[in-house]
């Protein structure tokens, strides 16, 4: 039986051309319209496409929501993951690049955590929570088997993700500026951490 690779990959790439029209259509009305009032009727008309072809895609409205939270915060996620930053200024550059990821987009990700609820928390936790367990495992490995020092950068890692869920919920009187400095104070228990001094060899 013949299998034509080169047919299955058009038709990948078509979906995900599509999927990406759907998704870039679905922001536009976001920042224009309530999201109560977005509709897939109307989405459709704007993205050029048929009622069929969108539930091909997504079951409804409330999966894309979450499809284009994603697709967002992956790019963030894979922009820290390609990040080498010096054990002196981690934690800075980390809530540094956070601040100018969210800068940059801050309309569009208001109007996705408005209709993705604590799924930005979600995903914004876990983040913050793999960067730090990151900077554990190069700087401080010794401290890997520490319950207590794990359970704090947890506790960094969701009041951090809070912070910017309530701001981007508009419930935070506060600049990005402005949680940066908090997230700073979070974690100075983290900065006193010193590796333990290596005994000197006798030989």
């Amino acid at each position: 039986m013949f299998f034509n690779y080169g047919m299955v990959k058009d038709q990948y790439s078509s979906s995900a051309r599509t999927k990406k029209n759907i998704r870039e259509s679905c922001l536009l009305m976001l920042l224009n319209k309530k999201n109560d009032e977005l509709e897939v009727k109307e989405l459709c008309k704007v993205a050029g496409i048929s009622r069929t072809t969108f539930y091909n895609h997504y079951q409804s409205l409330d999966e894309l929501f979450i499809d284009c939270l994603e697709n967002k915060l992956s790019r963030l996620s894979n922009e820290l993951k390609n990040k080498n930053y010096d054990e002196d200024d981690y934690l800075d550059s980390l809530l540094f690049d956070l601040s100018v990821f969210f800068k940059g987009d801050q309309e569009q990700i208001s109007s996705l955590v408005s209709v993705t609820g604590s799924y930005f928390y979600e995903y914004i936790k876990n983040i913050v929570n793999d960067n730090l367990m990151k900077w554990l495992n190069l700087y401080h490995d010794d401290l890997l088997e520490n319950n207590d020092f794990r359970m704090y950068i947890s506790l960094c890692s969701h009041s951090i993700a809070g912070l910017y869920f309530d701001y981007f919920k508009k419930e935070l009187d506060c600049s990005l500026l402005d949680i940066v400095s908090v997230s700073k104070n979070l974690y100075k228990p983290l900065l006193k951490v010193k590796k333990p001094r290596q005994k000197k060899s006798l030989f």
